[in-house]
């Protein structure tokens, strides 16, 4: 992954809490590389999905307390990867800011749209009727999702349109994330808004 600078779009991040340790590593002009160790598989697909279709590079290791629970394991990592995805975009310049895409993975589709300048809001309509997928608490999706705008301080909306098989609403949901994010953080030299919404 490429070191960062001015004109780079590149984070790392160290985050702990009482119940996890992560890393992140986090470069919005990659694309090539994906390299996850979440402690849960199901997790690790998912974030692949949505770093192939942003168009990210992304490092993910994490030990967190699984034989306990999942869900403040993904609570932190969502918490590290917004906060990664915020720092990744402070002084980059203009933006496009908006991003909707609708993610589709078989039977299933999820619309999701963002703006990368809000104040941490999620906005999620999901039915999930699966307790688990594989590892992953099918409810830890929405904890996830929560901790990654409030730390990335975005608003995001999922909703789903369609499907019955929870992997393929789950895939579906991190498919449209990533195309919205590969729209929302493409440079636009014409809009007068940062990130961080000052005047350019």
């Amino acid at each position: 992954m490429s070191g960062s600078s001015s004109e780079v779009r590149y984070a790392e991040i160290a985050h702990e809490t009482a119940h996890a340790r992560v890393q992140v590593v986090l470069d919005l002009d990659g694309g090539t590389r994906r390299d996850l160790t979440t402690g849960i598989g199901t997790l690790d697909h998912l974030l692949t999905q949505w770093a192939f279709f942003a168009g990210f590079d992304l490092g993910i290791s994490c030990e967190g307390n699984l034989h306990l629970d999942d869900q403040q394991t993904v609570e932190a990592i969502g918490t590290a990867l917004g906060a990664a995805l915020c720092l990744a975009l402070t002084d980059t310049g203009p933006i496009e800011r908006l991003g909707s895409a609708h993610g589709v993975t078989e039977d299933a589709c999820v619309m999701v749209a963002t703006d990368l300048i809000g104040n941490g809001a999620l906005g999620y309509q999901v039915s999930i009727k699966r307790e688990r997928l594989g590892l992953l608490a099918a409810e830890s999706i929405e904890v996830f999702l929560l901790a990654f705008a409030r730390a990335a301080k975005i608003s995001l909306h999922v909703q789903q349109i369609a499907g019955e098989n929870g992997h393929h609403i789950a895939e579906a949901i991190f498919k449209g994330l990533g195309q919205a994010m590969a729209k929302a953080t493409h440079r636009n030299e014409h809009h007068r808004l940062s990130r961080r919404g000052k005047e350019n």
